[in-house]
């Protein structure tokens, strides 16, 4: 079992979060790509755990939220 914040039995499962999915899951994408790569490990995916480790050490997956909406300063609207 993975550690993301929804019952998640893949990739295809992220697809519901998005804003336009119609759009944005689509091959080479950065929504679908992320989601493969997330859904591939058991933990940190390598690129992450290499970019955090030289900063803070190294890490541990403890949960996950796909397509969490984070504000952003000026923005007209959510990132996620």
């Amino acid at each position: 079992m993975t550690k993301i914040l929804i019952p998640s039995s893949g990739p295809e499962d992220w697809k519901q979060f998005l804003a336009k999915p119609d759009l944005h899951w689509a091959m080479g994408y950065s929504a679908r790509t992320l989601a493969h790569a997330w859904e591939a490990q058991c933990g940190l995916p390598s690129e992450i755990a290499a970019l955090t480790e030289v900063a803070f050490g190294p890490g541990e997956l403890l949960f996950a939220v796909p397509e969490h909406k984070t504000p952003l300063p000026g923005g007209r609207r959510e990132s996620q």
